[in-house]
């Protein structure tokens, strides 16, 4: 059974992002206007050749969660599809560097941004102005549902196959490969219970059952542990 601190996890993300970039090193890009859009997260300082070399070196600022970098990973899927464009090396590094800070600040708050900082060598200032950029192109949209994280999490051996045959441009996460999770079921009774306890607490007031039916990333070890039981 594979844990949520696990490198097999890591390393599936890593390899599939370095493979991404690497096919879509050589596309030209038609639209000039989407292509300044991304100016932004063209690093001031010299990063990692690869991305997993990137993603190695700031495992300690994601504290060994490789749930982020999931997360991250999706991240980066809804800015680029927002975009209209592919994953491409110029701009791959300070994506995800971004896309994996803002998922350390949701799941451990914003003291992390100086781990980030001093791992990188990218200023406090070059930070926040890709991290609002990237807030914006994605219209902040920032919860990862846990059915969204399982299809993802399924799919990455056969995206990592999908991969090594496909042809430029490569989307991210391309939805013709994505498992496609079959929803829950819930027992009766439990529903039951849920109800029977949202009817007893104050209005306004989440109950604990809520609050674990919310599911924060830490919380999605449940989902990483049955797909590799």
């Amino acid at each position: 059974m594979v844990k949520p601190h696990s490198l097999l996890l890591f390393n599936r993300v890593a390899d599939y992002l370095d493979q991404v970039t690497a096919i879509n090193s050589d596309v030209p890009c038609a639209d000039k206007v989407k292509e300044q859009v991304l100016k932004v997260f063209e690093c001031p300082v010299t990063l990692d050749a690869s991305v997993s070399a990137l993603m190695l070196r700031l495992r300690p600022a994601m504290r060994h969660n490789e749930q982020l970098w999931v997360v991250a990973l999706i991240y980066v899927h809804r800015l680029l599809r927002q975009v209209g464009l592919p994953l491409e090396l110029r701009h791959a590094h300070c994506l995800i560097l971004t896309a994996a800070l803002l998922a350390a600040k949701k799941e451990y708050g914003n003291g992390v941004q100086e781990t980030f900082r001093s791992l990188t060598g990218v200023s406090s200032q070059q930070l926040a102005l890709m991290e609002r950029a990237f807030l914006v192109l994605t219209s902040w949209q920032l919860h990862v549902f846990p059915p969204e994280y399982m299809s993802v999490v399924a799919s990455l051996p056969a995206l990592q196959a999908y991969v090594r045959t496909a042809r430029a441009p490569v989307e991210v996460l391309p939805s013709d490969v994505l498992y496609t999770p079959s929803p829950p079921k819930v027992e009766a009774g439990r529903t039951l219970q849920l109800r029977r306890a949202a009817a007893s607490s104050p209005a306004g007031s989440p109950t604990a059952a809520h609050r674990k039916m919310q599911c924060g990333f830490s919380q999605n070890s449940i989902w990483t542990d049955e797909l590799f039981a």
